[in-house]
């Protein structure tokens, strides 16, 4: 759902996605939300969403890892961002669940794997099967859509 600064002007900042996660003030970046430590270790080095989901900053003398994801367009008013209503990847992401559910590991590593080269520096094809193809396509899944609400209904739909 595309948002422009006419949308701002008119209805005001509320729908600026960002603004929910991060504030900008002259103390820094304060994170109305944060990356958990955890979830910030299972991004590779290599990984190109790390930089563009996790803002590694400072709020008065404090570290936080903010969440960059929603912070919006360069030269934009902080938080002006689309709305992904439905990316590729997680269309790739269900597709390889379901095709690994069904036992048709090849081209669920196919689908995987043409996500993870679209996401790592220096991809090497994985080779998973069977119950490893079944955890990397769900570890993926975690790195992709973190912040988009989704880690809840995917646990409750794997319990």
């Amino acid at each position: 759902v595309k948002f422009t600064q006419q949308d701002l002007s008119s209805v005001g900042q509320q729908i600026a996605v960002g603004v929910g996660y991060s504030q900008t003030g002259p103390s820094g970046v304060k994170s109305e939300w944060v990356c958990a430590y955890s979830l910030f270790k299972m991004y590779d080095s290599n990984d190109v969403r790390t930089n563009a989901y996790i803002l590694p900053t400072t709020y008065n003398g404090i570290n936080y890892n903010a969440i960059n994801k929603y912070m919006g367009r360069p030269g934009q008013p902080l938080g002006l961002v689309d709305v992904k209503y439905l990316r590729v990847a997680e269309v790739l992401l269900n597709r390889a669940e379901a095709e690994a559910n069904l036992g048709q590991d090849p081209n669920a590593l196919a689908d995987l794997n043409h996500l993870r080269e679209n996401r790592y520096f220096n991809y090497t094809d994985g080779t998973e099967t069977g119950q490893a193809l079944k955890d990397a396509i769900q570890h993926e899944r975690r790195l992709e859509l973190a912040f988009e609400g989704d880690r809840w209904f995917t646990l409750k739909r794997l319990a």
